[in-house]
This record gives C-alpha cells, sequence and structure tokens, in this order.
C-alpha cells in the first residue's frame, strides 16, 4: 500500500517516467541485401509521406542488415534505401494502415549515385511482426458503406462483435449511446475508447471505468481510421475489452473542406409488421419518425511544413415512433390507460464541434493540440428501443441532458536519434450526464411498475437528480509518456500511464418510493433511502510496463509485462435528509481498494515461408477487470445503509397508500414485515467486505485469453485469418448472508404452466426453490468474499474468427467473415454454499455475462437448477463491401447474420400456488411473490437475425471539387427479426417489443473541395 503522499510522487513520475508509443503508431520493417543476399549494414532507409508534417523519418540498417521506422501514421509512403557504392532503391505508394508492421525489404546492386530502382506493387497486407488482432474502419469505409458511422453501426461490421440486440442499429435508428461492445467473451464494461492514443472514456461511480462510461462520440468528418483492437492487445491496455482508438485528420499542406447532409423520415419507411408477430401480440412496430445528419470539416496549412489545422461540426439525431407503446392517457392514474391516437417516440438529438492543431516546432519536436465539445439529449430513455431493460410510458421515460461534454489533450513527441523516440501526452474529459424526470411530473407522483407485465408508468423508478451542479458529472484526468528505443532486431519500449478521476453521482426517487403492482391490485411499496449522492474517486490508476519486439530470423517475439497500481477512496460528503432517511453527514475513507497486478503479455509470429505473406501466430495475455473510482464503492459510507427495502402490501381501503407505519420493521396495518431490518439505519452495518478483497497482490477480477491463428495473403492485396481464441475469468466474488445458513430455507416446487411453448409442453415440477424461514426474513449480515472459499466457479469462451480483408481491381473492397463461439459458465460447485438472493446478486455476478445473471435474478433461493450455462456454439456471419461501375457510379452493401435474441421465462408465482408445497405462506406474507426461471438459460433463442444494407451513389468531379449523391436502403429486403420481447412469464410472454426497424431509404450528398 502506497503511504501518504504517495500519489504525488506517482503523478510525478507518470509526467516524467517513459511509456509506450502512442496506440495508433505504425511500422515500416524490414531487411537490406546485396545482389549476392548477404547483408547490408549501414543503409540509410527513409520513410516519407504527405500525412507527415516532418515531412520523412529516416533509420540505418544494424549489423544484421535489419531497420525499423516506428510511430507513422496512417498514409501512403514512399521508402527510399541508399548506400554509397550501390544503387538507390525506391518502393513508391506504400499504403499503411493503423498499428500495422508493413515488411518491405530492398536488394541493392552495385551502381552509381545517380542511379534509382524504382519498386511499385501491392502494399503488404499481412503484418508478420504483431501479433494483435485489430479490424479497421477506414475513411473509405465510412464514407462508402452505408452506415450510420456510431459505435454500434461500426460494431456490425465485426464478426462476433456486438452492442446487444436490443441497440441493434439500423441506418442511425439507434443513434449514437454510451454503449459497450464486446467479442470473444469479453465484458461491455471493459471496452476503452482512445482518440489520437489518448483515453477518452469517463470514471463511473458506481460501475467501472469503461464500456458505456463515454459522453464524446467519434465525429466521421474528423476520422481517418478507426482501429479495433479485438484479441491479443497491446500491453497499454489494462482491460481485456475491445480498444476503439480514434484516429484523427491533421490537415496537410493542402487546404480540403468537406461536407455531408444525409436523412430520412417516416413517409420513406415500409411496413415490415408480419401476420405471425400480429398473432404475437404485437399490433404495432417501431417506425422512423427522422434521422438526420449534418456534418462538416476544413483542414489545411496555417504555415506550410510547420503548422497544420483541421476542425469540423456535426449536428445529428433521431426520432423513433416505439412499438407497442403509447403516452399515457391518464398520466396521475394508477392504472395505466395507453392513448392509441399518441403513440410513444424516443428522441435523440446530438452536436459536436472539434477542433486539432499540428506544429512541428523544429526538425525533432512536434507538438499537436485537439479540443471538444459535444452536447446531448436523450429525450425519452427506458421506453424499450434504447435499452433492454427499459419497459416504460413516457412520463416515466428518464430526460437526459448531457451538456457541456468536454474533451482537450496535448500530445507532444521527440525525434531524439533514429533510434530513440520520446513522446507524452495529457488529456481531460468531462462529462455532465444527467437525469430527471419528463416536463411535467412533479415530485409526489410515484412509479408503479406491474409485475404482471414489468412495465412502468406515472414516473421514472430512478433518476440522476438535477437539483443541484453536479447531480451527475465526471471528470477524468489521463497521462502518457513514452521512450522507444528501436534497432533493426528489436523495438523495446518502456512507460507508463496515470488516470485520476472525480466521478459525481445523484440518485432519486419521487418521494423515496415505488409501487408494484399485480394485475393492478397493489402488492408491494419499495422503500428508498434515497437521495443518494455517491463521491467515489479514483486517486491513481498507474500503469508502468516494459516490452521487447525482438526479431530472430522469420521470428518476432512479443514479450510484454505491465505492472498496475489501482488506488480508490471515498471523500467527505454530505446527504440531505430523504423521507425515511436524517441528514447525513460522512468523513473521508482513504485507501478503500488499494490493488496491485502484473499482467503479462507473450507473443509470437513466425513468417513461415520467408515470403511476408503468411503469418503463424500464437498469444498469452492476462488482463485485469476495468475498475475505476466504483472500487472505492464497497467501503462508501452509504453502503453501511441498506438503501432499498421491500413491504408486501394489501390495499385493504383502496387509498393507494400504505396503511401503516413503514418503518416499524414488524407487519402492522396493511404490510408485511420490512424486508431488510438494517434499512436506513446509518448505525448498522449489512455488508463487509473480506481485506484480502481489497488489498494485496492479485486480487482484481481478471481474465486469461490465449489465441492460435495464421493469415494469408491470397492474392495481391488480399489476406485471410483464421484465429482459435479461448479466454478465462478468476478472482469471482460472492455474497455470502451470515445472518443466515442454507438450513434456514425451505425448499418447495412449483408446477409449470400448461403451454407448447416450455419443455415438454409444461406442466412439469420445477424444484430446487426455496423460501428463508419468517423467523429469518429481512436479518442481512453480508460479508464479500472470494468464491473460492466456498467453492470453484468457472467462466471461459471458446470460438473461431474466419474473417477476409481485400482491396480488389478498380478500388474495390471486401472485408468481413465469420465468428463461432459459446461462452460456459458453471457455479455449481458454490451454490447451496452461500445466499444468492437478489439482494446479493449485483456482487456474487460480478464479471459474468448476462446469460448466467438471467439464471439466478430474483430466485429466492439458497441453489437453483440452472447453476451450469452451456448455450451451443452460435454462429454470427458479417459482410461488408463496395464496387465501382461506371460513369462514378459505385454500389455497397452489408450482410448481418446474427443470432437471434435469448429467450427466458421468468415468472412471478403468488404466495397462493406456492403454499400446498411449502406448507406456510412465503416469509414475506400472503401477499408475498416468489419469482422463478421457466426455462433453462442460453437454450432458447428467437429468429436469427438476417440483414442486408445497400448504397447506391454517383459521383461528379468539377476541377478539384467531387459532389457525390447517394441512396442508402437499410434492411432491404424488410425482414423482422425481434429484437427486444417480454421475457416475464403471463399472457404477453415473449410478445415482442421491438422489432428490426422496416426498410427504409436515406438519401445524401457529400461534397469534397
Amino acid at each position: 500500500m502506497l503511504r501518504k503522499g504517495s500519489f504525488g510522487v506517482a503523478f510525478v513520475l507518470g509526467l516524467v517516467l517513459p511509456a509506450l508509443a502512442s496506440a495508433q503508431g505504425s511500422s515500416i520493417a524490414g531487411v537490406v541485401r546485396d545482389s549476392t543476399g548477404g547483408v547490408l549494414p549501414g543503409v540509410t532507409v527513409e520513410a516519407s509521406s504527405p500525412a507527415l508534417i516532418e515531412k520523412m523519418r529516416s533509420v540505418v540498417t544494424d549489423d544484421q542488415g535489419l531497420y525499423r521506422i516506428i510511430d507513422l501514421r496512417p498514409g501512403t509512403y514512399t521508402v527510399t534505401f541508399t548506400l554509397p557504392g550501390f544503387s538507390t532503391v525506391r518502393r513508391e505508394a506504400l499504403e499503411l494502415t493503423s498499428n500495422f508492421t508493413a515488411t518491405v525489404n530492398a536488394d541493392l546492386r552495385v551502381g552509381g549515385l545517380e542511379e534509382t530502382v524504382t519498386v511499385s506493387g501491392q502494399s503488404p497486407v499481412v503484418d508478420v511482426q504483431n501479433v494483435v488482432q485489430q479490424r479497421l474502419i477506414s475513411t473509405a469505409v465510412l464514407e462508402n458503406l452505408p452506415s450510420a458511422k456510431s459505435i454500434q453501426s461500426v460494431a456490425a461490421l465485426i464478426p462476433g462483435m456486438t452492442a446487444g440486440l436490443s441497440n441493434h442499429d439500423v441506418g442511425g435508428t439507434v443513434g449514437d449511446q454510451p454503449l459497450g461492445t464486446a467479442i470473444h467473451g469479453g465484458r461491455a464494461a471493459d471496452q476503452h475508447i482512445f482518440y489520437d492514443g489518448m483515453r477518452t472514456n469517463n470514471v463511473n461511480t458506481v460501475g467501472t471505468a469503461g464500456g458505456g462510461s463515454q459522453s464524446i462520440f467519434f465525429n466521421p468528418a474528423s476520422v481517418h481510421e478507426i482501429s479495433m483492437e479485438v484479441g491479443n492487445l497491446a500491453i497499454l491496455s489494462e482491460t481485456g475489452g475491445v480498444v476503439i482508438n480514434v484516429i484523427p485528420k491533421e490537415g496537410g499542406n493542402v487546404f480540403s473542406s468537406t461536407i455531408l447532409a444525409n436523412g430520412a423520415n417516416g413517409d420513406l419507411q415500409s411496413n415490415n409488421l408480419s401476420d405471425e408477430l400480429r398473432a404475437r401480440g404485437l399490433q404495432t412496430v417501431t417506425t422512423l419518425k427522422g434521422v438526420w445528419d449534418l456534418n462538416g470539416a476544413v483542414g489545411g496549412p496555417i504555415k506550410r511544413d510547420k503548422v497544420w489545422f483541421h476542425a469540423a461540426y456535426r449536428r445529428w439525431g433521431n426520432e423513433n415512433y416505439v412499438a407497442a407503446r403509447y403516452f399515457n392517457a391518464t398520466p396521475l392514474a394508477w392504472t395505466y390507460t395507453p392513448d392509441l391516437s399518441r403513440p410513444a417516440y424516443e428522441q435523440n438529438l446530438h452536436r459536436s464541434v472539434n477542433g486539432r492543431v499540428t506544429w512541428q516546432v523544429n526538425a525533432r519536436n512536434k507538438l499537436t493540440f485537439a479540443g471538444e465539445r459535444q452536447d446531448q439529449c436523450i429525450c425519452y430513455s427506458g421506453l424499450g428501443s434504447y435499452n433492454a431493460v427499459g419497459n416504460a410510458s413516457p412520463e416515466a421515460a428518464v430526460f437526459t441532458n448531457s451538456s457541456p461534454n468536454t474533451y482537450v489533450q496535448t500530445k507532444w513527441s521527440n525525434t531524439l536519434s533514429n533510434k530513440l523516440f520520446l513522446e507524452g501526452g495529457f488529456s481531460r474529459n468531462t462529462m455532465n450526464w444527467n437525469g430527471a424526470p419528463q416536463p411535467g411530473v412533479g415530485p409526489d407522483v410515484i412509479s408503479v411498475t406491474e409485475l404482471r407485465t414489468n412495465f412502468t408508468y406515472r414516473a421514472p423508478a430512478l433518476f440522476n437528480g438535477r437539483d443541484h451542479d453536479d447531480a451527475y458529472r465526471a471528470e477524468s484526468y489521463y497521462g502518457t509518456f513514452a521512450a522507444s528505443y528501436v534497432t533493426g532486431s528489436h523495438s523495446f519500449r518502456i512507460g507508463t500511464t496515470m488516470l485520476h478521476g472525480r466521478p459525481y453521482t445523484d440518485f432519486q426517487v419521487n418521494r423515496d418510493m415505488t409501487y408494484q403492482f399485480f394485475d393492478g391490485v397493489p402488492r408491494t411499496v419499495i422503500l428508498r433511502a434515497t437521495p443518494l449522492k455517491y463521491r467515489n474517486r479514483l486517486k491513481a490508476d498507474l500503469g508502468l510496463y516494459a516490452q521487447d519486439q525482438w526479431t530472430i530470423d522469420r521470428m518476432t517475439l512479443n514479450l510484454g509485462l505491465r505492472y498496475t497500481y489501482l488506488n480508490a477512496f471515498v471523500p467527505a460528503h454530505d446527504l440531505p435528509a430523504g423521507t425515511f432517511v436524517p441528514a447525513r453527514n460522512y468523513p473521508a475513507i482513504p485507501a478503500v481498494a488499494v490493488w496491485h497486478d502484473l499482467t503479462p503479455r507473450f507473443g509470437a509470429s513466425f513468417d513461415l515461408f520467408g515470403t511476408g505473406r503468411t503469418a503463424l501466430k500464437v498469444s498469452l495475455s492476462r488482463y485485469l477487470g476495468g475498475e475505476g473510482a466504483g472500487a472505492a464503492q464497497a467501503k462508501n459510507p452509504q453502503n453501511t445503509v441498506v438503501d432499498t427495502a421491500s413491504r408486501a402490501w394489501t390495499d385493504a381501503n383502496g387509498d393507494y397508500e400504505p396503511t401503516c407505519d413503514l418503518l416499524n420493521p414488524d407487519a402492522n396495518g396493511e404490510c408485511g414485515p420490512l424486508s431488510n431490518r438494517n434499512f436506513g439505519q446509518p448505525a448498522l452495518i449489512s455488508t463487509t467486505y473480506d481485506e484480502d478483497v481489497l488489498h494485496g497482490f492479485g486480487k482484481r477480477h481478471y481474465n486469461w485469453e490465449t489465441s492460435v491463428g495464421i493469415q494469408h495473403q491470397v492474392w495481391p492485396g488480399a489476406s485471410v485469418n483464421a484465429t482459435y481464441f479461448r479466454r478465462w475469468y478468476g478472482n469471482f466474488l460472492v455474497n455470502d448472508n451470515r445472518a443466515v445458513a442454507p438450513s434456514d430455507y425451505d425448499p418447495f416446487c412449483i408446477t409449470a404452466p400448461v403451454d407448447p411453448r416450455l419443455p415438454g409442453g409444461g406442466g412439469n415440477q420445477i424444484c430446487g426453490l426455496y423460501d428463508i424461514n419468517p423467523a429469518k426474513f429481512g436479518r442481512v449480515d453480508n460479508l464479500v468474499t472470494f468464491s473460492k472459499n466456498y467453492g470453484a466457479m468457472s467462466d471461459v469462451y471458446d470460438g473461431v474468427d474466419l474473417t477476409l480483408n481485400a482491396r480488389l481491381p478498380r478500388g474495390a473492397t471486401l472485408q468481413g467473415g465469420m465468428n463461432i463461439g459459446r461462452e460456459v459458465t458453471d457455479l455449481c460447485d458454490v451454490v447451496g454454499k452461500v445466499d444468492l438472493t437478489a439482494a446479493v446478486l449485483p456482487f456474487f455476478t460480478s464479471g459474468l455475462p448476462t446469460s448466467l445473471i438471467s439464471s439466478l435474478s430474483g430466485l429466492p433461493s439458497p441453489s437453483t437448477p440452472f447453476c451450469r450455462v452451456a448455450p451451443p456454439f452460435l454462429t454470427e456471419l458479417k459482410l461488408s463491401g463496395s464496387y465501382p461501375l461506371w460513369w462514378g457510379v459505385q454500389v455497397a452493401a452489408t450482410i448481418q447474420s446474427i443470432p437471434g435474441t435469448q429467450i427466458v421465462a421468468t415468472a412471478v408465482v403468488p404466495n397462493s400456488q406456492i403454499v400446498p408445497s411449502l406448507g406456510r405462506n412465503l416469509a414475506a406474507g400472503a401477499a408475498g411473490t416468489a419469482t422463478v426461471q421457466l426455462l433453462e438459460p442460453g437454450q432458447t433463442y428467437g429468429d436469427r437475425l438476417n440483414q442486408v444494407d445497400f448504397r447506391v451513389s454517383k459521383s461528379v468531379r468539377l476541377n478539384r471539387t467531387t459532389i457525390r449523391g447517394m441512396m442508402d436502403l437499410y434492411n432491404l429486403f424488410n425482414v423482422s427479426p425481434v429484437l427486444n420481447l417480454n421475457q416475464r412469464y403471463g399472457p404477453a410472454w415473449q410478445q415482442p417489443f421491438i422489432i428490426l426497424p422496416g426498410r427504409f431509404a436515406k438519401f445524401g450528398v457529400q461534397v469534397d473541395f
């Protein structure tokens, strides 16, 4: 543990110690020989490109004839080889992409200095040195393919990558949202987003420091290329999630501008509501109200070869009428009455302005400055189209206004010699993400959730209040410095990164309570100890690492080791009084979580035939789970108070007010006993943490990934890749309620409903269900500790990627491929030894996939019949490409075929159906209910999503101006797979909420000059 004052030392070290070079840095490397095949040391190798403000970078071959030029920007290069007494060799038109090492060898023959041999040919497409698995999205792909240019739409081009079916974007109908993507069994929360190698994720308060914790969405007019690392991640990455790095445009020595405008409305959309969907209860579908995008940029020299600039502006958004959602005709009534004349709609509005300046200070030093401001309004969130759990009427949707969100960065680089390169940078990201009830929903309107349909109306159940400036804000500071020492055979790097975060989160609930009804009858009142104001802090997330890329003949070893230190604490903060809790004053708690970890990375790439066209690659890497200021949540004083408790409620007098003493823990009046007797009592600690979890070496949640693959150039400009991935997790946490034991639970069974959609037609007994003894009901003394103290748990992903990337004649492109994989989780050895109630579920499922969480959610038992989830191997197919025809006409298309949504059947079973088996009322009382899963998770899926999007464009060139008109057809074949459906068993079970939007046309124009 670092002692007091260590953060200051660590921060200074973060500004002084060298670190890994930019994530987007590319390289050119190779060997130079003479005509007899002998190696040539001392050859000067120069790489020049319009992409470099310094114009040219040079090195000299070592005693083995090897050279390597690092930290090159993506672009088109000319490589020149010169040695006195030998002819000069020039390689032209070499296209270099992000994170790619292009192998360029040369043979020099004896000749005069004035003799130059020019070589042209296809650029290398196989990286025979790096093992990082990446997928590239170039400017051409963004401009040519039918796409909304959002993270979700980019993920739709990568086999195996997903942002979740409910967030599936079709031509911008979802729009930019704070979402995480995942691949190869990774976690969306572990995704990191970088801008020019500098991190832009916010440091979330209660969750992790990655994934959807973002407020800056990329501006396509500013993007040169997007690199997406999906496997064998570079040592710069702390976690094992997808790493998205946006490489920005810098301007250049020639002024250039672009303007893009496109849009569509509901008149351009077809109806794809089928008879089969109507039979399942869906009478209306999500339809387009409007989608638009206005984007412009300008760049060029402030001073040629000295100072470049690039600036862009974007205004975009979308509106959708949400299927089966209507405004409430009686918004203040205790029953929901849909107004069929007013379909509900979601509205997402965005605005972005950014700028970048690149300054070549002198021959060795370069500085860049960049800044961006974005404003967003997710004006109706939670209706069911934006996320999977959304199931609300419009007045119960959260009004989220995110403004202003800002991002600034500065970077410096210094080429000390042709072997030593330094660079450093600093960035600051501020997010203001504030939620509130919809305008007109007053603070006294209590939210109601209908248990039969899991539908919420009247008011949001929870929201981020906006009664003060720091309601929901996150400030993060990121620094990185780098030193690379490069010879022909070695590229050695040492480095550090530093992340510091100051998030603020405020949670509020109207009247500090919500209601739950069952078939319109009050059943439960949920009490909340709100308002809550979380002020966790990430004091330091420090990474120190070393990496060597060592080429030995045809073998290149990628060896790295990273040390990570994380310190999270809770500052002093005050909370105002609520309905059920007094005003609270909390002191600071330093060093809540202090972790030290070593994460090695091993990789090897072998040039199989020595031609640079076939590479065998293997890797083994250890990653940490995404953590941030949320690590301090373990001992946040607010967690010494149970902030949620429930009471069964029989509204005998029909006044919709619980007639009882809500804070009396015993049954009284219309209310059953309080579910947790510690509710609202700040002196009682209901959850404690094993100190072994929070402090020490190797205590963070982690995962290992190994891969074996081959990449081969099948013809010039085209390569195929086949790679096997395996990922496994460790350091799982469980929450052991020490106030009860497994023997305090009484078993019961239920009879599944008779339903042909259930296994065997239903009617079977479902056992292995438990209810706590009434004498122990509401008693909580939780200990969070490692699951290994109770038994073994496992979570393993196995999968294969088969991909193709081709640059074809006449400028045609084709990319994509197939992913086949599955994730198996097993906790059977732990089940029955700890309490797995819903109250402790978030701790227990730390790091677990959605399929397993759904099998446990709400199960009031020390065991479950679904403790092992083993879905079948699922297959994804994604292809995209473009092809130029004649007279400036070009066609392009994307194809996706992905598995349908997983189907579960969560049944709310009333006490009356349980009493015959249990022999008594539920511990919650006669009005209580139990939640039971009727289907084995991971085994039942809806219809596959088979989507084709198509574009035809026409370009006209007038002098230096190019005008391109575009027409996109999204969901070309007007298919209607279900994206989100009712998973609550009952009359509306499997009733679709959201289906793929029907075919629609979007028109646009782009002008480049």
